[in-house]
């Protein structure tokens, strides 16, 4: 953050009006500034991470709950574009461009993220021309901020060429390279990095960001180590890191208080983060570049599984609200005129409420997943395809074929209605307490069965034990009779 606070002392006023009036790129002269990156966060994240075999996503594991980190949520955060942009021939043409090397680098053969900062500095003394100001301060902070960079690495050329053009530089799609990086970096072996003589490592890339989509990601995390600032006109119409202020000193250390984060009762984790109206309605979302990436049967059932859910809420414009919903506004009775929203948005309300909530899914879930199908499944993964078969719309359960159709709850507070409202689907903590409501039956009928069986044996003890009684008296008598006959005196007839 040292970089933007920088770039803020340098620029005059007008020079900063200037700079938040381009896209993808001006907002971040307004990123709330003060607090410090959190290292023990990023690498309490990192090991965390699961087996994931997508290259432009990468999943964690917190608290027993998945976490997705995919390309659209970093954009949603970011507001960096990620499509669209300059064509090939236009990028080819700009790379030509050495004007602002020539002018302030003649010398040089390569340029360090320190000149940069040195001759911004220079020239916010000298009150030279506002636009190459500007242009070193869109520099500085790409390379700098967006890229995490160190200060003596040479600043890359084709960027320091891109800045000779404002329009350019800030239509390029800035985004693909930030989270390009940023994910290679997340998905580098911690093992690899500690086997060498320094048990510290850098984080390149944007780790900033990636830090405030932790706080949407967990709210409680968010709640301590940062403030969630309500809206205003800075803020209102940017993307959510503008949201966000890191909390300068706080108590403990940060990994500390992930840790306390973590162990409060009202600590949830959002699956997936989902996009509002307002914010489909963006350039950054507009030009989200969708990505081809490989298959992976756990993950891609895992992701079919989490997303989709809405809830029916109230009337009121949640798109005003953006993630502020509170539970006083979910709609608790369906016959009430609802509208929906995506479930992750309010997940750490309602979780706080007792009172039952019903879910739609947005599209159909299939009949049989098939990281539920007991010939494919990972063994990670429970195979209860049946948990899934009353969501369809289909005829009435066979229940000779199929058995008794399995229910659960379908809220968040304490499990006390196990009664599956018609055309609802469960959510993963519904599955997962439906599970372990289904273990602990099953470990209460192997009981009561071990119970019946135990009696049964002693009654059986009994009856061959008075058996065993009746045949051994009668045995004895014969042998006490046999003996009275021998005992007898004998008369010997001569």
């Amino acid at each position: 953050m040292a970089i933007l606070e920088e770039i803020q002392i340098w620029l005059t006023e007008e020079e900063k009006t200037v700079f938040r009036s381009y896209p993808q790129l001006g907002h971040f002269i307004d990123l709330p500034i003060g607090g410090a990156f959190s290292g023990a966060l990023a690498h309490y994240l990192l090991l965390k991470k699961t087996v994931c075999q997508k290259d432009h996503e990468v999943w964690f594991l917190i608290e027993g709950k998945p976490l997705r980190f995919p390309l659209n949520e970093f954009v949603l955060i970011s507001g960096l574009y990620t499509g669209g942009g300059p064509s090939e021939d236009e990028i080819k043409a700009q790379e030509q461009n050495d004007e602002l090397k020539n002018k302030y680098w003649p010398t040089k053969k390569s340029v360090s993220l320190a000149d940069v900062a040195q001759k911004l500095k220079e020239l916010s003394v000298t009150k030279v021309r506002t636009d190459d100001r500007v242009k070193l301060a869109f520099l500085y902070m790409v390379a700098g901020f967006l890229m995490s960079s160190d200060s003596k690495k040479v600043v890359n050329p084709s960027w320091l060429q891109y800045a000779n053009d404002l329009n350019f530089f800030t239509q390029y799609p800035w985004g693909n390279v930030c989270y390009n990086q940023t994910l290679d970096y997340i998905k580098t072996d911690l093992v690899a990095k500690f086997n060498k003589s320094s048990t510290t490592y850098n984080f390149y890339g944007c780790p900033w960001i990636f830090q405030i989509w932790a706080f949407e990601a967990m709210p409680k995390l968010g709640e301590m180590l940062a403030n969630k600032l309500a809206l205003n006109e800075k803020n209102k119409n940017g993307p959510r890191c503008l949201r966000w202020q890191i909390v300068k000193n706080p108590i403990g250390s940060s990994f500390e208080r992930c840790l306390e984060a973590m162990r409060y009762p009202e600590f949830t984790v959002r699956p997936t983060l989902n996009s509002t109206s307002k914010e489909r309605q963006r350039d950054y979302y507009l030009r989200m570049e969708r990505r081809e990436d490989c298959s992976d049967d756990v993950i891609d059932g895992l992701t079919k599984l989490l997303e989709g859910d809405v809830i029916l809420c109230s009337v009121a414009d949640y798109d005003q609200r953006y993630n502020e919903l509170r539970s006083s506004h979910i709609t608790r009775d369906p016959a009430m005129h609802s509208r929906s929203f995506p479930v992750s948005s309010a997940h750490e309300q309602m979780i706080r409420s007792s009172t039952p909530v019903v879910y739609h899914r947005q599209h159909p879930m299939p009949t049989s997943p098939t990281f539920l199908d007991p010939a494919t499944a990972s063994t990670s993964f429970p195979t209860i395809p049946t948990m899934f078969e009353p969501i369809r719309a289909s005829p009435p359960r066979d229940e000779q074929t199929h058995g008794p159709t399995p229910t659960f709850s379908t809220h968040f507070g304490p499990q006390t209605d196990d009664a599956m409202p018609t055309a609802s689907t469960p959510t993963l903590e519904s599955l997962m307490h439906y599970i372990d409501r289904r273990i602990g039956e099953h470990e209460t009928h192997i009981k009561s069965m071990l119970a019946n069986h135990e009696a049964a044996m002693m009654q059986k003890m009994e009856e061959i034990n008075k058996a065993m009684e009746e045949n051994n008296k009668t045995i004895m008598e014969k042998i006490e009779a046999a003996m009275a006959m021998h005992k007898e005196p004998h008369v010997l007839v001569g």
